[in-house]
């Protein structure tokens, strides 16, 4: 539900009701209102909180977060990038060639398995959120976690691709 994810992206980003409010121009009643369901905001509210979000408006409004749900409610297919697990560092949850379904973004949202460009390669961990840094954890004991400052992600060391929303075996 909207309300539900809205939240879960809000809390994830850092930002409180009242501070998510002010970047968006509304009122923390609004935010509010919004979270438990007693209100919806417009449409191009809505794009303005996806991208203050560093979402696809797709992911904002699908309920069930299943792509083609998004793509019943207006998101495009062109919007969601199809990746190969370029590694073994998510095992055995995901595995080397599996196909990853990424649902684009700008940000890293904590607590999601997240792919990311670093020196031409493409890098997919579950990312978690400390002291002001991100890390990029692996299920794997052989990957260890890789240390992501807001420094790096300002100069373009990191290039975030999108958060997976599925993932699809490969036939082995």
């Amino acid at each position: 539900m909207f309300q539900v994810v809205v939240k879960e992206l809000r809390e994830s980003a850092g930002y409180s009701q009242t501070n998510f409010a002010k970047a968006l121009g509304v009122s923390q009643s609004t935010v509010g209102m919004w979270e438990s369901g007693r209100n919806k905001p417009t449409y191009s509210m809505l794009v303005k909180i996806a991208n203050t979000l560093g979402v696809s408006l797709g992911y904002l409004l699908d309920e069930s977060n299943d792509v083609l749900a998004g793509a019943a409610q207006g998101s495009s297919k062109a919007e969601i990038k199809r990746i190969a697990m370029p590694d073994s560092s998510l095992s055995p949850e995901i595995h080397s060639g599996d196909v990853l379904l990424c649902s684009p973004c700008n940000k890293f949202i904590n607590g999601k398995i997240m792919a990311f460009k670093r020196d031409g390669s493409i890098i997919v961990r579950k990312i978690s959120f400390e002291n002001d840094m991100y890390l990029a954890l692996g299920f794997s004991p052989s990957a260890l976690p890789i240390i992501i400052t807001n420094d790096m992600l300002e100069k373009g060391e990191i290039q975030v691709v999108g958060h997976v929303i599925e993932m699809r075996r490969k036939c082995r």
